[in-house]
C-alpha cells in the first residue's frame, strides 16, 4: 500500500513595524540602524487571535510592546496611550497604543475590529 502524506501549505504573513532611524522618534538608535517588531500574523485570510499570535511570535523582544489583555475601559486606555515609550533603550514619547479584541472579529460597517489610539503628546509633536 502506498502511503503518502499530503502537507497543507500554510500561507502566513507577518506584519510589523520598522523603527529606529526612520522617523523623528529615533528610539535611541544610531544612524542607519533599523529594527523590526511584529504586531500581527495573517494565516490564510484570517488574522490570528491574541493567544495564537503570542504562540507564533513567542519572544517579547520580537513583538511590539504590550500592556496585556484587559477589559475595554476608555479612561484606562487613554492613560496607557500617553507617556514614555516602553521600547527598551528608547528615550522618547509613546506614539500611542493599538486596541484589538482577544478573538478576531469583524464589524459589518467597519470591517476588522482594531483601532490605534494616538497619544496627545505625539499629535502635538507632529503638528509642529
Amino acid at each position: 500500500m502506498d502511503r503518502r502524506v499530503v502537507l497543507r501549505q500554510r500561507r502566513q504573513v507577518l506584519y510589523g513595524e520598522t523603527y529606529g532611524w526612520v522617523q523623528s522618534l529615533k528610539y535611541e538608535r544610531r544612524p542607519g540602524k533599523l529594527f523590526f517588531r511584529a504586531f500581527d500574523v495573517m494565516d490564510g485570510t484570517e488574522y490570528l487571535g491574541a493567544d495564537a499570535f503570542l504562540a507564533s511570535v513567542p519572544l517579547e523582544s520580537q513583538r511590539v510592546p504590550s500592556f496585556g489583555i484587559m477589559p475595554f475601559d476608555f479612561e484606562v486606555l487613554s492613560k496607557l496611550a500617553e507617556g514614555q515609550s516602553t521600547v527598551p533603550g528608547a528615550n522618547n514619547i509613546r506614539e500611542g497604543i493599538v486596541i484589538k479584541p482577544v478573538e478576531e472579529r469583524r464589524h459589518y460597517a467597519l470591517g476588522r475590529v482594531m483601532v490605534k489610539m494616538v497619544s496627545n503628546a505625539y499629535l502635538e509633536k507632529s503638528a509642529r
